[in-house]
Order: structure tokens, then sequence, then C-alpha cells
């Protein structure tokens, strides 16, 4: 059975004139001299324009180190942890790190940025629930709070060591103390280099330069963004001179040694994985959790469905994330084997015909909705009972997160992760731990090698990390790893980027310049 959500009909929030909201000089950023304004074109529409909410993709191509900024930053060339707000930092007891901040900063409508301002920013985020998407995927499994020592220093204090917290600021992204404390916003009011001036709900956001940015003046004086799901589409829109820039073009469109434009390759750090929710029958049967492993021809969607240039994956992170297994072996395409182990899960009792769901996302990347019409077909050979449901980012959120929406039948979702933070930690506890944000199993012995594992440095943390990795593929066969993925971005005649491994997530505008 194969069921299709179409476009959902999404309900816009009327937010007034978000530019007086804000404070701001009246007046669109298309308003200035168009020969330094760029258009951007989004695959998708962001969920929110809340800071604290720019962990997720499609927010934080605007909104990370754009309009908000961090306390840290991560190097795009080396991966290290790099100032940003604070200029430097320091470990000083068990639960406690120290961070100097930035002088002479101020928020986009006048406060100062100071040790009161940043704590109060960041408790917003990380100590309120609010549901603030940074707090449950980056320290679902870590409590911090942060307390002001004098002006310019703030203490971060967490409830069990942590010896890599600058590495998780990184994804905290600073807002005003004017920002509500009570729920989440469709603005942000950061210090970044530039200013949300307006958000039309389905139609665009535009921002501009801020002219008191701490970091120099960024060439770009205007972004106007824009969304259109359709990678086609996105790419013809750069090509015909409509807009500048776009971070994902699927394979089929990418043009060699074009004259008007150039489509640039990279590795996004992005693995294209399947959760299995192996809490409820029958995936709770390890059999079937095999076999849907087996029944998949990675090969066969290598240059099909995915880029030629993906590569298959063994690990939910990329072989330079310090925890990445290196001995795991790929499954093999047996679909006889997997048709043989749910014959014999059947056997056994197993409720093998109870239909399951295959929940996926639009544009969650490349042809990902071809690839969920891919797998059904292989799974149902294999003599799985599905159905497909595609969603768009809005519905798709709602269900890959806890709590989860009850009562729930048997699902697979389609998924991504995205692990920059350079250590396994941002990958198993939100994917893994039973009380993970993004977890949809439970394993007490596993819970405690992840909490052993959080406590360590050097190469005892890498070995427990690497245990990890082994225990979810082989022992629990807890998802269907795919590819890693490497995308394509377009750019313009009349820009320079490049694009990064944080590409996907974030897109800084300060880095462009024109040609």
């Amino acid at each position: 059975m194969h069921v299709w959500i179409g476009r959902s009909t999404r309900i816009l929030i009327a937010l007034g004139a978000v530019a007086g909201t804000l404070g701001l000089a009246a007046g669109g950023a298309l308003a200035q001299d168009k020969g330094k304004s760029i258009t951007v074109v989004l695959t998708e529409e962001p969920a929110s324009l809340d800071a604290c909410n720019s962990s997720v993709s499609s927010n934080g191509r605007v909104i990370h180190n754009n309009i908000g900024e961090g306390l840290t930053a991560s190097d795009y060339k080396t991966g290290a942890v790099i100032p940003r707000l604070a200029t430097s930092w320091k470990q000083v007891d068990n639960l406690t790190w120290q961070f100097k901040l930035r002088e002479g900063v101020a928020f986009h409508d006048g406060t100062p940025f100071n040790a009161e301002t940043a704590a109060k920013s960041i408790n917003r985020a990380l100590t309120t629930k609010i549901g603030c998407n940074v707090r449950s995927l980056y320290f679902s499994n870590v409590d911090v709070t942060a307390k002001v020592v004098d002006a310019t220093t703030i203490n971060l204090v967490t409830n069990v060591r942590e010896p890599i917290l600058p590495t998780y600021m990184t994804w905290v992204m600073l807002a005003t103390p004017g920002t509500p404390e009570d729920k989440l916003t469709l603005t942000t009011v950061g210090t970044g280099p530039y200013i949300l001036e307006s958000y039309k709900p389905g139609i665009e956001i535009t921002a501009k330069r801020n002219p008191k940015w701490w970091g120099g003046t960024p060439p770009v004086e205007a972004i106007r963004y824009v969304w259109r799901t359709e990678s086609t589409v996105r790419a013809a829109m750069i090509a015909n001179g409509e807009a500048d820039l776009t971070e994902d073009v699927s394979p089929q469109d990418v043009v060699k040694n074009a004259n008007t434009f150039r489509d640039v390759s990279y590795v996004n750090m992005e693995t294209a994985f399947l959760r299995i929710d192996t809490t409820i029958a029958p995936l709770d049967d390890k059999r079937l959790r095999i076999a849907l492993n087996l029944a998949v021809d990675r090969k066969g969607l290598l240059g099909t469905i995915f880029p030629v240039e993906s590569i298959p994956a063994t690990n939910l992170v990329v072989s330079s994330i310090a925890g990445h297994n290196p001995n795991l072996k790929p499954w093999p395409y047996d679909p006889e084997k997997a048709k043989q182990l749910v014959a014999e899960a059947k056997a056994a009792g197993t409720p093998v015909d109870k239909e399951i769901t295959l929940w996926g996302r639009t544009n969650l990347y490349a042809n990902s909705t071809e690839s969920m019409e891919a797998l059904l077909a292989m799974w149902t050979k294999a003599g799985f009972n599905m159905k497909v449901q595609m969603l768009e980012v809005g519905q798709w959120l709602k269900i890959h997160g806890k709590p989860y929406p009850e009562p729930r039948g048997p699902s697979i979702i389609q998924t991504r992760h995205n692990n920059q933070g350079g250590d396994a930690v941002f990958t198993a506890h939100s994917r893994w731990a039973c009380d993970g944000s993004r977890s949809a199993m439970c394993d007490p012995t596993l819970d405690k090698k992840i909490a052993e594992a959080t406590q360590l440095t050097g190469e005892p943390r890498v070995k427990a990390w690497q245990e990890v990795f082994r225990s979810t593929y082989e022992d629990t066969v807890a998802d269907v790893i795919q590819f890693h993925l490497v995308g394509f971005a377009r750019v313009g005649q009349r820009i320079n980027y490049t694009p990064t491994f944080l590409t996907l997530n974030a897109m800084e505008i300060a880095s462009v310049t024109f040609r």
C-alpha cells in the first residue's frame, strides 16, 4: 500500500510589522543597492526563526552566525573550536567552564551584550521547557546553567563532567534578553552580521547588513531568502539570474563547466539513514531489522537516486569524527536471506503482516522522495507490509523527536544525521539512549556505555564510542544506514561562495564576496 501526503496547507501566522517589532528602520532590504544584495533559494521554508531552534537545518541556514551568534564557532577547514562571542575559555573544575566575553558588542535592538544578557539567553535555550531544539538535540543528557561572574565573564555549570562543552556551545545562538521566555518566537534579535528585517510566511525572509557588527563590514548588504521545493526550479533560478545561491541541487540537475554559474560539490557531513522504532511489534524482532538491511540494494541506489560520489556508510558519522568505528562491515545485499528471516519471524509468531509506516520528508536531501519509493519496493519484495507517507518539515518534526505522538504503530522514519561537533557524543545519546530526544530504542546496557564514554577523554573516549557504534550496528541493529552524502551548491556568476561541511545547516553570508 502506498499513501502520499502532498504539500500541506501551512498555517500562516500573522506577524504584523516585524520590522516595527524589532525596532528596526523601515524599508525592505531590497530597497538598498541591488548590486550588493543577493537572493538565496532554500529547499524549504524555515520551521521557526527562534534563535534556540537554529540547530534545525531549515532554520540554521538563515540564523546560524548570520543573525544569531554563539560563544564559539567551528573552523571550517580544521573543525577546531574557535572564538566568536567568547574570546577565551577554560575549565575551572569538573563541572564548570568559564568563558570570557567579547567586549563592545550589542544586540540588534541596541541592548549591550555582556555577562548578564548572555547568561539570560543561554538559560532560556538550555533550562526552559519551551521546545528549544538545541536543548533536545545537543544537551539532552547534560544540564547547563549560566551564571554571571562579572560584566565580561560567565560560568557554565553542568550536572555532569563535560570535557567538550565549548564544542557544544557552537550551536547555541544567543538572542536579546527581550526575547519571550515562555514561548518560541518567529523572530531572532541577535548580534550577527545581519539583522532580520521581515518575515512573510510562505513568501520570503529579508535581512540587512548590521552596520555595527563587531566582525567588520561584510560585502553583502542585504539578503532575500525564498524557498522552492523542486531542485530544477532552484537550479533554473540561479542559471537565469533570478537568484544567486542555493545550497542543494539534485545530482541530475548538476551542470559541469557552465558559463553563467558554478555547481560546486562538497562533503556535507550528512549521513542518510532510516530510524527503526525497535520498541513496537513487529520491528521489536531483531530478525526483521536485519532483514531490512539485507533487502537494501545500496549499490543500485548509487548513481541513480544518490550521487555516485556518496559513500556507503556503516556509522552515523563520517570517518573524521572521534568515535567512528572503521571495523564495521557494510550489510551485503541479500534479498533471499531477507525473505528467509521474515518467514522465520512469522513462523515464530511475530506479527509480520502488521502494516509498517515509512515516514519520509520531502526535500530532506536530493531525491529523498525517490529514495523512499525505492525502499518501499525493496522491502515489499522481501515480504514486509508497508506504506509510505511523505511529510513537509513541520509535520515531520512532530514525529521525529520526543514526545512522539500517541498512539503510534510500527514505523520507520527517513532522516539524516549531521555531526559537525567532532565527537560521537553529539550522536550517541540523542539517537540511542533510552531518554534520547530522537531515540526509538531502549537498552540499559547501552545507556551505561554511553554515560561512561561521555566522561572519558583522549584515546579511551574514542574506543568507548567505537564500542557504542558497534553495539547499535551489530547487536541492536537500530537503523538502516545508507550513505554519507555529498551536496551540490549552485553559485551564480555575480558572487563567490565556497560551501563547507556546514552548508546544509548554516550558510554564512558574511563569507560571500562579489566577483
